[in-house]
Parts: C-alpha cells; structure tokens; sequence
C-alpha cells in the first residue's frame, strides 16, 4: 500500500525514506502527520523527521531532544562517544548508591581509555558484532564496595561486568545471610 508522494521535503534514510524530496510511505500517514504539524529539524542530520523520532527532552521547549534517536544512536556507537555515554552512567549510578562522585572528570576517562590496549580490542569486538550488547565495552570498579576512582576502575565488556556485579551480589547476600545466623543463634 505504498505510495510515492513526489515534492515533499522530508529526507530521512534512517526510516527507509528516499532522499530525493521524495516521500514513501503511505498517502494517509503523511496527510495526517502534516495535519498533526508532527515534524521536527535534527541537528545532526539536518533533517525534518517525525516527532516520534526524538526522545523526549523536559528541558527543550518542545520537551523533545534536538538530534533524532538514529543520530544519536550513531553518535553514541563512536568511541567518544561510548565514553561520554559511560562516563554519565557512572555519575548516575554513583548518585543511585549514594558513593562519592569519580575522582576525575570526562577528559581524564577520554584519556585513560583511549590509552588502554584492551579497549581498543574491546570496541572493535563490539562494532564487528553489529553492537551486541553483551559485548559493549564497560568500566567496572575493581572493589565494588568504593566508588569509581582513578584507580578502582578496569575495561571489560558489559557481560563480564554484569556477571562479576552478580557474583558479587550473591557473596554478599552470602555473608549477611551467615551473619543473620550467628545473630540468631546468639539470641
């Protein structure tokens, strides 16, 4: 039921649009999107896409974000990228555990990755696997019990880092479970 609408200024490859000014998709869904006044301009690829290709965003006026979900997906599968991504998840769970933020600041992760030979291998595994999640470079903190510090931190991949986080969680639960016994026989 497509049907190719010539003339109309949308160009969006990431939704299987042409780029040609030209439309594809159905009549009905274009007359209603432009009805709804449902587009909005990405920063990134400069082009005029859906709303529904944005995440919301609280802080814009239009509570949407400025670059689309493909661009910023794009943007995020870079290195530089994946380490901004990386470094504000640590500031968010750091926050979440109630630990002292990182004793360092975004270009001083930059850096210290960058250096490590290990990513590197890491991030290419992860590219040529078409970006399987199990496989995402991570930092994981050494000794879980402190905070992400300069020397606290490790490159492995998400799955690793997700298994030794529940390795850790089980001896933990462990030890409170033996203590809780002692407690109670003590009683």
């Amino acid at each position: 039921d497509n049907k190719i609408i010539p003339g109309f200024l949308l160009k969006n490859k990431h939704l299987g649009y042409e780029i040609n000014n030209i439309f594809v998709g159905t009549r009905s869904t274009l007359i209603e999107d432009l009805k709804k006044d449902s587009f909005k301009y990405c920063g990134i690829c400069k082009i005029n896409l859906p709303k529904t290709s944005f995440k919301s965003d609280f802080s814009k006026f239009d509570n949407l974000a400025s670059d689309c979900n493909e661009c910023i997906k794009a943007r995020d599968r870079t290195k530089h990228g994946l380490i901004r991504r990386i470094f504000n998840r640590q500031t968010h769970s750091s926050k979440e555990r109630k630990h002292p933020f990182q004793n360092y600041d975004l270009n001083w992760l930059r850096n210290w990755i960058l250096k490590q030979d290990k990513f590197s291998l890491l991030y290419n595994n992860w590219k040529d696997s078409n970006y399987n999640k199990d496989l995402t470079p991570s930092i994981d903190r050494i000794n879980p019990y402190k905070p992400y510090l300069k020397d606290n931190i490790q490159i492995m991949t998400w799955d690793e880092n997700a298994r030794k986080g529940h390795f850790d969680n089980r001896k933990e639960n462990r030890i409170m479970n033996e203590n809780k016994k002692i407690e109670d026989e003590k009683k």
